[in-house]
């Protein structure tokens, strides 16, 4: 179960990351790509796994990126919503990861 919500966060993070460098927002799209990097990094220690899951979480905050003008979205509240789902996967597998 893990693995899928893990397979699922990146492919979400993949999409933020694309939309954010088409939209013009290339330096945190950079930082999405890093995100990505270690996270299908498979010798990534837990604790570096772990910061990572926080360091998204960070990123995800929508007073972090809420303001983004995003064009593939009519509405900036589908944006954060879909900043609110990707922090929530991510808080979900950061507990799972602590038990």
């Amino acid at each position: 179960m893990m693995q899928l919500n893990k397979n699922e966060l990146i492919l979400e993070i993949e999409s933020i990351k694309n939309k954010l460098d088409k939209n013009g927002y290339s330096e945190e799209s950079k930082r999405f790509k890093k995100i990505i990097h270690t996270f299908n990094d498979a010798t990534i220690s837990k604790i570096e796994y772990i910061k990572n899951l926080e360091l998204l979480i960070t990123m995800t905050n929508i007073r972090y990126l809420g303001d983004c003008n995003i064009d593939s979205y009519d509405s900036p509240w589908k944006w954060m919503n879909t900043l609110l789902q990707v922090s929530t996967l991510a808080i979900e597998l950061l507990r799972l990861e602590k038990q």
